[in-house]
């Protein structure tokens, strides 16, 4: 007789879930760049249900004061940065520029000395053929 193994039988089909996928994110400048057909069709919009719109959010003093000092902090923040970007890209326009004064330094003196060694190559060439000609 013929092993009947339990698993080698084709069981009932499983049901997967449909899989749902996020929306693709576009970068804002990209974005942007775009036609406004194009760009409204990729923001999808927003329904604010009834409950949402008949509740009103009422921030107390205390939340107000930290709100406006978050927003301060926020700003103190992003100017900071923003100085510091900048004198970043000036550093580094003049490093640049200082190492490329640097380079065609090392260029200039490359060459010169490329030049020394061919010509003494070409020196010691000649003074060989000389030598066997003599011989």
């Amino acid at each position: 007789a013929v092993p009947d193994k339990k698993d080698s039988h084709y069981q009932k089909k499983l049901v997967r879930p449909t899989r749902k996928f996020n929306q693709v994110q576009i970068p804002k400048k990209l974005r942007m760049s775009l036609p406004f057909s194009a760009n409204r069709s990729a923001v999808a919009p927003t329904l604010k249900t009834d409950l949402d719109k008949k509740a009103a959010v009422v921030l107390s003093d205390r939340e107000r004061q930290v709100n406006s000092l978050m927003n301060r902090l926020y700003t103190v923040r992003k100017e900071k940065k923003r100085i510091r970007d900048e004198t970043a890209t000036k550093k580094k326009a003049i490093k640049e520029k200082r190492d490329e004064f640097i380079q065609q330094k090392r260029e200039v003196v490359k060459k010169a000395e490329k030049k020394e060694h061919y010509m003494k190559k070409g020196k010691e060439e000649t003074r060989k053929r000389k030598a066997m000609n003599m011989e």
